[in-house]
């Protein structure tokens, strides 16, 4: 009698192993399948940016970041702040060709920039507008996304740049040199006359 009951506990806890197994290879094989799916699926990703040179520029950026392509990226945008600047910035937005008639693809790691707009200009009504953009794509496998952001340009009230900019600075100093060098030349009857200067 003790001997069948203890078979019948030892069939059971093999069995109950036998099910934990299987649960966890099925989980196991899901958890990968999930993987793999986002190795291959786009992410793309829209905000924006203050130039570098000056930090009254703001630019539109649009990069995939995820890891597959994305076909047939669409945009469109909705005000948060209704209003006719917000307004005025959507329309704005519109004049950039990519954003208007969208991207055939976005390779992983690509992105599209460009000028959005001056926020000197009217700039107490610019950095109190905010609005909606919804971007739609899909994936090689013809999964499509559907992803939304928000660009609220009031993020950039009292935000200031200390000193002058690296490459803007690198670039005046390649004017100045230019320059010199320019005038170096006229005055050696390099420039200006065609031929040089005899030195007789």
């Amino acid at each position: 009698m003790m001997t069948q009951f203890l078979t019948l506990i030892s069939s059971a806890v093999v069995t109950l192993s036998a099910l934990v197994s299987s649960l966890l290879t099925v989980l196991l094989l899901r958890e990968e399948r999930k993987m793999r799916k986002a190795q291959t699926e786009p992410k793309v990703d829209v905000t924006y940016r203050v130039r570098e040179e000056w930090i009254a520029h703001v630019d539109i950026v649009v990069r995939n970041i995820g890891l597959g392509g994305a076909y047939d990226v669409r945009f469109q945008a909705a005000p948060v702040t209704d209003d006719e600047q917000t307004h005025a910035l959507i329309r704005e937005l519109a004049e950039i060709n990519f954003i208007r008639a969208g991207l055939h693809y976005l390779s992983p790691g690509q992105q599209a920039i460009s000028f959005f707009t001056n926020v000197s200009e009217n700039h107490n009504s610019k950095l109190h507008s905010a609005f909606n953009i919804t971007v739609r794509y899909a994936s090689n496998e013809g999964r499509t996304f559907e992803d939304h952001y928000c660009i609220d340009l009031s993020e950039l009230i009292g935000l200031r740049r200390i000193g002058e900019p690296p490459l803007h600075k690198m670039a005046k100093s390649l004017e100045a040199l230019q320059s010199d060098f320019h005038e170096s030349l006229r005055a050696r009857g390099y420039v200006g006359s065609g031929k040089r200067r005899s030195d007789s």
